[in-house]
C-alpha cells in the first residue's frame, strides 16, 4: 500500500536532510534544504500551471525535468542560474533569501565510484511526483527546519507550539487591513497563525517582521510566502538597535497589531552607556543590560497604534515578578494602564526546555483599570510528551480575555491598586487561588510570600521588643 502524501513527504525531507548533514553543520543544512525544495515546488507549479499562494514570477526557462538530465558538474550550476534568476525576478519577496549558497561547491560533487550528493537529493525530491505533493514537501521541510533550528541554537522561540500560535492569534483578534508586527519573529511561526479570525479568507492583514539569526529568517520569509503573505516586510535585523526601528513619516511606526515569542534573558543587548534614542522606546525606564526580556516589552508597547493597538508577549515567569528596575518599568506599564491580561503556560511547552511561561497581553485603550490573570496550567493536554492547548482550551481562554470572565480556581480580575500593593507582581498564582489548596509550583510566588512573611515577622518582634523595653524602663 502507498504511503499517503504527508507522510510519504516526511519520509523524503528525513531523507534528504540527512544527506545535507553527512556535508554541512545545522544551519547551512536547513538552507540547502529549504532552497531545493522550493525550487522543486515552483517546478511543479510551472510544469501543472497551478498557481501558488504568493505573487512570484517564475523564470521563463524554469522546467521541471532540467535537473533530472544534468550530470554533477552541471546539476549545481543550474541551481545556482535558477536562484540568481528568481531572485533578480522577485527582488521585494526573494531577495538575499539564497545568498551564500554555493551549489557548485566540491562537497555535492562524487568521484568515478559514486554519485555526487546533489545528484542523489534531486533524484529523491524530484521522482517523489506521484501524488503531486510539493505542497506538503514544502510544509514537511519548514517543521524540520523550525525544529533543527530550535535545537542547534538551544533557542525554544525558533519553534513556538501551533496551539500557543493559535492562543495568541485567538486572543489579539486581527481584523481586515490591520497591520500585525513581530519584532522577533523567528521562523514566522506568530506572523502566520495571524489570519485568526480570517482563516479560509483571502489573506486580509499585512504582516511585518524583523529577525536577527540569518537562518531563522529564510524560513520566516518562505513560510510567509507558503501561507499566501507577502514576506518584503519580515527582514533580517535586530530590532533592539536604533538604528533598526521601523520608522514612519518622521516617528516610530505603529501596528495594529504587536506579537513576539522574544528570546528569554539576552545578554548585552545594548552599550553599557547608550545614546539617547530618538523614539524614547525606553522613557518607562532603561532595562538591564544583562536581560533583554523588558527591552523587547518596551519596543513592543512603543509599537502599538494610538487607538487600535493591542500586543501579545510570551515570557518567562520571570518578567511577572522580578524586582529592580524591571519592578518598577512594571510599575509604570500598570500605572499607564496598559497590561489587560497574563495567561500562565504550563511547563514542558516549549521545544528544549521543561519551564513554563505566561502570555502576556497589553492595549493602548483600555477602560478597565485591573487587569484579568488565567491560570491556564489545568487547560494543558499532553501530546508525544508536550503539553498542547486543545481547540476547546483556546475557544475559552480566548473567550475569557474578551469578556473578562472569573471563574473560581481558573481566572479572577485584579485592580491595578491592589497589584501595586503586591510589588506590582503579575504572578498568577497570587491572583488565581485553586479551589484546593496545594502547594503553589510558582518559586517567584512562593519567594515573595516568603519576604513578605519576614517583613511581617519582623515587625512583630520589633513590637515585641518594644513592649519588653518598656516594662524593663519601668521601676521596681
Amino acid at each position: 500500500m502507498a504511503k499517503p502524501p504527508k507522510k510519504d513527504a516526511r519520509a523524503g525531507i528525513n531523507d534528504i536532510f540527512s544527506l545535507l548533514r553527512q556535508a554541512f553543520q545545522p544551519a547551512p543544512s536547513v538552507h540547502f534544504l529549504i532552497a531545493l525544495v522550493i525550487l522543486r515546488w515552483f517546478a511543479d507549479a510551472k510544469r501543472e500551471s497551478r498557481p501558488l499562494p504568493c505573487s512570484l514570477e517564475l523564470p521563463g526557462c524554469l522546467e521541471y525535468h532540467t535537473p533530472l538530465t544534468l550530470d554533477d558538474n552541471q546539476l549545481g550550476h543550474w541551481f545556482v542560474a535558477m536562484f540568481e534568476q528568481l531572485e533578480e525576478l522577485n527582488k521585494a519577496e526573494l531577495g538575499g533569501l539564497f545568498t551564500g549558497l554555493n551549489f557548485a561547491s566540491p562537497r555535492f560533487l562524487g568521484n568515478d565510484d559514486s554519485r555526487g550528493l546533489l545528484t542523489r537529493i534531486v533524484e529523491n525530491l524530484w521522482f517523489r511526483d506521484r501524488d503531486q505533493c510539493s505542497f506538503e514537501l514544502m510544509r514537511e521541510a519548514l517543521l524540520t527546519s523550525r525544529h533543527c533550528l530550535a535545537t542547534c541554537f538551544t533557542a525554544p522561540e525558533l519553534n513556538t507550539p501551533a496551539s500557543l500560535c493559535e492562543l495568541t492569534a485567538r486572543v489579539m483578534q486581527p481584523q481586515r487591513d490591520d497591520t500585525v508586527y513581530d519584532p522577533s519573529c523567528g521562523t514566522g511561526q506568530m506572523l502566520i497563525h495571524m489570519q485568526g479570525t480570517l482563516a479560509c479568507r483571502p489573506k486580509q492583514v499585512r504582516v511585518y517582521g524583523s529577525e536577527r539569526k540569518p537562518a531563522a529568517w529564510i524560513i520566516a520569509k518562505v513560510s510567509a510566502l507558503y501561507y499566501g503573505f507577502s514576506s518584503q516586510h519580515i527582514r533580517m535585523a535586530d530590532a533592539l538597535k536604533p538604528e533598526n526601528v521601523l520608522e514612519y513619516e518622521g516617528g516610530q511606526c505603529k501596528f495594529d497589531v504587536v506579537i513576539a515569542h522574544p528570546p528569554w534573558g539576552i545578554k548585552e543587548w545594548r552599550a553599557e552607556n547608550p545614546p539617547p534614542e530618538r523614539h524614547e522606546r525606553f522613557r518607562r525606564g532603561m532595562p538591564p543590560k544583562n536581560n533583554g526580556d523588558y527591552a523587547y516589552l518596551l519596543h513592543m508597547a512603543a509599537s502599538m497604534h494610538d487607538f487600535t493597538g493591542r500586543m501579545a508577549a510570551i515570557v518567562s515567569s520571570g518578567v511577572l515578578s522580578r524586582g529592580g528596575q524591571e519592578g518598577r518599568i512594571r510599575m509604570r506599564l500598570l500605572k499607564d494602564n496598559l497590561v489587560d491580561a497574563v495567561v500562565g503556560l504550563p511547563e514542558k511547552m516549549f521545544q528544549g526546555t521543561g519551564v513554563g511561561g505566561a502570555l502576556l497581553v497589553m492595549r493602548r485603550s483600555r477602560s478597565a483599570r485591573d487587569v484579568l490573570f488565567i491560570d491556564g496550567r489545568g487547560f494543558a493536554t499532553t501530546v508525544a510528551g508536550k503539553n498542547v492547548f486543545s481547540p476547546e482550551a483556546i475557544e475559552w481562554i480566548a473567550r475569557a480575555c474578551a469578556e473578562r470572565i472569573s471563574k473560581p480556581g481558573v481566572s479572577a480580575q485584579a485592580s491595578i491598586e491592589a497589584i501595586i500593593g503586591n510589588d506590582c507582581s503579575l504572578s498568577v498564582s497570587l491572583y488565581v487561588r485553586p479551589e484546593q489548596e496545594h502547594a503553589s509550583t510558582d518559586i517567584h510566588a512562593i519567594r515573595y510570600r516568603r519576604k513578605r512573611l519576614r517583613c511581617e515577622l519582623s515587625s512583630v518582634n520589633e513590637r515585641i521588643d518594644a513592649m519588653l523595653d518598656a516594662l524593663m524602663a519601668r521601676p521596681a
